[in-house]
């Protein structure tokens, strides 16, 4: 008779059996099935920055340069790292610095201490968005920085090609690929790295890089060539930001991840289209066309659609386990960045002049208005705005904590963390010039604003007088005689 195992909830059953023939001869078998109703645990959906996330140390530990016997300058910064917090974040877009213009292995060399107080946004340059100085920043001798994230390349072998001084560490699908331990004058070394296909060609990269004070370069490059100690321009670095696609991590807890290693699943959708199905076959993680997507500690990196301006990309995660029990789902959404208005306050009926009677209201000084997003910035984002007054220019940098940097020129200004309003001052350009404002605001995810943007034009001297002349006045004598 079939067994009634309605009451089961976890746990297992087991059932044997035996028979015998009319001769006492015997057979006996057995089966035994688990069954659970415990849900998985709903994933955790979440999104990377474009580019690299990244954190700056200052620390002042002379066993970096000078480690104990036993100790590599590599162990000594893993150990500092253990007790010290962030002194400032950003994200990397380029992985090319110190080497003033970007040559790779270049003479001019940055060589006025990374960890001097204001040297950190000099080294980045360009490469780098959204930094962000929290309230520990300080000069400081050594100086190390942490960078991780996603990057895209498709199959193959390459070299990894890394020029730095001091040292480093580079792991990249969760494996070691490239590493100076100790302390270096800038040094290249190339590094051989097969990189597997995968969904979206994305890998995961791990960056730790240290100096001792005095000269600073890093510099890592993908390539099908080796680079060497020569100085060398166009050098093509990882490619570490993308348009139009967003990188989004699926994580699983230590429970969820025991399911998909037990033939269990995660289903992962977005209102931008993707709708995939991921299992483990073998130590991959694919889909149902075999395509493999990356998976490291237990979290997944997919490619998925940015949305367009104005709408929200949700991406909706479940995992469901062997006996087909599925989880609540885990999401997660994203907006772009919006335009931030910019409105310059004095030019009142916003034609974009400046008249007599406009500037004689505001004064020798006027003021403009950015309307930023308060939510955006005190998460983690910024504000770039630059002022051009009568052809001198200033940009100013609105920081997370809402502290305005940058002022110069007569321009300055106030942020307003309510209300996300941004008070510029400076002076009147002068007549026949001109004044503009341009803003920007930068999410947490180093994901940039289109410009808002407003400009006005000095006008105050009036036209000049028309001359007026009555034909039939022949002599201008202020008569029509007969004649």
């Amino acid at each position: 008779n079939p067994a009634n195992l309605s009451g089961l909830t976890d746990g297992s059953v087991s059932v044997s059996a035996s028979v015998s023939d009319k001769a006492g001869n015997t057979a006996n078998a057995s089966a035994a099935e688990g069954k659970t109703a415990t849900l998985p645990d709903a994933p955790v959906v979440s999104f990377l920055s474009n580019g690299l996330t990244s954190q700056y140390y200052n620390v002042n530990d002379s066993k970096i340069s000078s480690p104990p016997s036993g100790s590599t300058s590599l162990s000594v910064v893993q150990a500092d790292l253990q007790t010290l917090k962030a002194a400032a974040t950003f994200i990397a877009t380029n992985l090319n610095y110190g080497d003033v213009g970007g040559v790779w292995h270049g003479t001019t060399e940055f060589s006025n201490n990374l960890g001097a107080t204001g040297n950190l946004s000099t080294f980045l340059g360009s490469n780098a968005t959204n930094l962000q100085l929290n309230s520990n920043y300080t000069s400081t001798t050594q100086s190390i920085i942490q960078m991780s994230g996603a990057f895209s390349a498709a199959a193959g072998t390459y070299y990894l090609n890394v020029n730095a001084d001091d040292g480093y560490q580079i792991v990249i699908d969760g494996q070691i690929v490239s590493s100076m331990t100790g302390i270096q004058s800038q040094n290249a070394a190339p590094a051989s790295v097969t990189l597997a296909a995968t969904a979206g060609n994305l890998h995961t990269i791990q960056i730790l890089y240290w100096d001792q004070g005095g000269n600073a370069v890093f510099q890592a490059a993908l390539s099908t060539q080796q680079l060497g100690n020569t100085a060398t321009t166009g050098v093509q670095t990882i490619s570490l930001t993308t348009n139009n696609t967003l990188t989004a991590t699926v994580t699983l807890d230590s429970t969820d991840q025991t399911d998909l290693s037990k033939g269990g699943a995660v289903t992962i959708s977005s209102n931008t289209g993707t709708n995939v199905t991921l299992h483990l076959s073998g130590s991959n993680l694919v889909d149902s066309s075999g395509t493999v997507y990356t998976y490291q500690n237990g979290v997944i990196y997919l490619p998925v659609v940015e949305p367009s301006t104005g709408q929200t990309l949700t991406v909706t995660a479940t995992v469901s386990d062997v006996y087909g029990n599925v989880s609540n789902p885990g999401s997660g959404s994203y907006a772009l960045p919006t335009t931030p208005p910019v409105s310059i306050v004095a030019d009142a009926n916003h034609d974009g002049y400046l008249n007599a009677a406009e500037v004689t209201a505001a004064g020798s000084t006027i003021s403009s208005t950015v309307q930023l997003d308060p939510a955006l910035i005190s998460a983690g984002g910024s504000a770039s705005i630059v002022v051009v007054d009568a052809g001198t220019t200033t940009t100013l940098q609105v920081g997370s904590g809402g502290t305005v940097t940058g002022a110069a020129n007569n321009v300055s200004g106030s942020y307003n963390a309510t209300t996300g309003l941004l008070t510029l001052t400076m002076n009147a350009p002068g007549d026949g010039k001109a004044v503009s404002v341009t803003a920007t605001q930068t999410d947490h995810y180093g994901i940039t604003s289109s410009n808002g943007a407003a400009a006005a034009t000095e006008d105050i001297t009036g036209p000049s007088a028309p001359t007026v002349v009555i034909a039939t006045d022949a002599n201008n004598d202020g008569y029509i005689n007969k004649a």
